[in-house]
């Protein structure tokens, strides 16, 4: 099932955009298998491509400027000396990318089938819901309650929010993890998947449409919504709790667009 119900909607106060983003709550078939990553494509892992194929990426990304600048209705998140080797905290080998465009991601994607021999790509938003639920029916792939998730998840908690200064309502509890986590540091859902939120939103192959009225229905990508913005799923270590839900998703800005709160993993046809 992609989408969420109205029961939980009204339990857990989800916003009214949210809550059309993700309805109505319909079934998915997934007709053809896939194989997908079980942790986030890395710094190390991004490292190489760039050698490889000598790609030049620009500096600059979005990146919420903390209070007492956020408390200016007009404050501006683009910050032009954030990039992917320094995205404005510190980041390790084993740390998941980020600053990085979906069409970065789409390059990487190709440059990996070349090097293997297999085809590599984004999944599609229904691939990414299904991989993310692993089974489960509930708001989070841990369960009903979000606090369980610092066993699971790097997102929004005290210790984010003591760095950070932006004032989002935090978990009560404790990831031990202000901003990304190496991948695969937290428990991962039943099907062995790390990360698959929390740590930073994940790319995929849709493009936008703001309802579900129109699907998606199998295990493709929907090609007749804004080309221009490249959708995300799942949550980030600086995100409102709100969106920690496998069910969220979202599409903001224009696909040149990069940011500290997005990364990618990818899925491989079998």
């Amino acid at each position: 099932m992609d989408g969420e119900t109205d029961k939980e909607h009204a339990e857990l106060k989800v916003d009214s955009y949210r809550i059309a983003w993700e309805s109505p709550r319909h079934k998915v078939l997934i007709r053809k298998s896939f194989a997908i990553y079980t942790t986030e494509v890395t710094v190390k892992d991004f490292s190489q491509f760039v050698t490889e194929t000598n790609r030049k990426i620009a500096n600059g990304g979005l990146a919420f400027p903390g209070y007492p600048v956020m408390s200016n209705s007009e404050y501006v998140m683009y910050q032009p000396k954030l990039s992917w080797k320094h995205p404005g905290f510190k980041q390790g080998p084993s740390s998941p990318i980020t600053c990085v465009t979906r069409k970065d991601v789409e390059d990487y994607a190709v440059w990996l089938s070349n090097k293997t021999g297999a085809h590599y790509r984004l999944p599609s938003e229904a691939e990414w819901e299904y991989a993310a639920q692993a089974g489960t029916q509930t708001p989070y792939f841990w369960g009903e309650e979000v606090e369980d998730g610092c066993s699971y998840a790097a997102f929004y908690v005290q210790t984010t929010d003591k760095v950070t200064s932006y004032r989002f309502v935090v978990a009560e509890c404790n990831d031990h993890t202000p901003y990304t986590a190496k991948v695969g540091s937290f428990k991962p859902n039943a099907w062995g998947i790390y990360d698959i939120t929390g740590n930073a939103r994940e790319w995929v192959s849709d493009t936008w449409e703001d309802t579900y009225n129109t699907g998606p229905y199998t295990e493709e990508p929907r090609r007749a919504g804004v080309s221009q913005l490249p959708m995300l799923q799942g949550s980030a270590w600086d995100y409102m709790l709100q969106n920690v839900r496998v069910s969220y998703r979202s599409a903001y800005y224009l696909w040149p667009m990069r940011s500290y709160m997005w990364r990618f993993r990818l899925a491989r046809e079998i």
